[in-house]
């Protein structure tokens, strides 16, 4: 049995059932199972200043804002695999079984997501502007080629860091059974990637077009701009300026920037890609344009987008954002916010220590020193 049969085998004998996770239970934000403490407001003065309460609201809210993003990723992953399934179909009959699995995959974690973040946690956001123009740029380019390779190796590669980040430190019950499914499934698409390495070396040993390049340059830097959870910030009072200076630092002091500097470029290379001159320019540019000069250019979104929640002043109080007893959502629906009262150590009806507070590619022993 070659390597891509044995992946097809895993993936009909690990298949998991959308019905059979536990969707009886309820996602109580009260409930000591969530991470508190923000990775990236906890050492401003305007977040210590906050009561426990409203870090705890604040920090669930942070969380499901890279859910959110997470989703939409699963959405196109799952339209990549099936477009480059189409476009590969004669050229290689062996894959067409393990891309089909794959797209299934994909859609389930979709829907799982989704029902979490909607029905459950009953918060979602709009995607990070940049990463939904990357995916959509990358769905739109004709190349099979160049569909693996930034699907498989920037966005998978970013959503399973994620994943296993929040796997790591899972303890709500719901969402911790949603994330290993999911884990799972990226864990065989991730090998399945390594079968793509020698046909698609054969593929870009030509050479690329500038136009390629940019591709992927402008796909890595919006996987960092979706560390940056704007729509939150702007809900504690924050400017977005300041915060995304904030955010960045950390992330550069943590090597999570490095990584993206040099890790990805690796694994590119390693397929045939090219990477001398994608190097030097994720070197010198990889977050420049995400501190603009002027503090009114700052918002990647749209305005009318910015926020999640009803929009507010600036100069409003914390309290002001958090003491409501109602919450809009992405599409526009009317949730019921985290009651204020009893919160305990945690903080995310989305998420157990997600990215709030060890965001992809993070070292672990250095997020729990942050916490402590």
């Amino acid at each position: 049995m070659n390597r891509v049969s044995a992946l097809v085998d895993s993936a009909l004998r690990n298949a998991w059932a959308y019905d059979e996770l536990p969707w009886q239970l309820e996602v109580d934000p009260e409930r000591e199972v969530f991470p508190w403490e923000s990775f990236f407001a906890g050492g401003l003065k305007s977040f210590r200043k906050m009561s426990l309460t409203q870090r705890r609201s604040f920090v669930f809210r942070e969380t499901c804002f890279h859910l959110s993003n997470l989703l939409v990723g699963e959405r196109s992953g799952e339209h990549l695999v099936a477009q480059v399934l189409v476009l590969t179909a004669r050229e290689r009959p062996g894959h067409r079984e393990i891309l089909a699995l794959m797209a299934q995959e994909e859609a389930k974690h979709y829907l799982a997501l989704h029902r979490y973040l909607s029905e459950k946690a009953r918060v979602l956001y709009p995607p990070c502007p940049k990463l939904r123009s990357a995916l959509d740029a990358v769905e739109a380019c004709a190349s099979p080629e160049i569909k693996v390779l930034l699907g498989q190796v920037v966005f998978e590669w970013n959503a399973a860091s994620l994943l296993s980040t929040l796997v790591t430190k899972a303890r709500e019950p719901l969402l911790a059974a949603v994330l290993r499914a999911n884990l799972k499934d990226e864990a065989r698409h991730l090998a399945y990637s390594q079968e793509l390495r020698e046909p698609l070396a054969k593929v870009l040993s030509g050479g690329i077009a500038r136009g390629m390049e940019d591709l992927v340059f402008e796909s890595v830097r919006a996987s960092v701009a979706a560390h940056l959870a704007e729509p939150v910030w702007e809900e504690l009072g924050l400017t977005r300026r300041r915060m995304r200076k904030h955010a960045l630092d950390r992330l550069e002091r943590l090597g999570i920037l490095h990584r993206y500097r040099t890790v990805v470029p690796d694994q590119l290379e390693r397929c045939g890609f090219p990477t001398g001159r994608l190097r030097r320019r994720l070197g010198q540019s990889l977050v420049k344009g995400l501190l603009p000069d002027s503090p009114r250019g700052c918002s990647l979104a749209p305005a009318a987008s910015r926020t999640a929640s009803r929009s507010t002043s600036c100069a409003a109080s914390p309290a002001a954002h958090f003491g409501t007893s109602r919450s809009r959502s992405a599409n526009g629906s009317t949730a019921r916010a985290p009651a204020p009262p009893r919160w305990r150590r945690v903080a995310c009806a989305a998420a157990i220590a997600c990215c709030s507070v060890c965001p992809p590619g993070a070292p672990s022993s250095t997020a729990s020193s942050e916490r402590r």
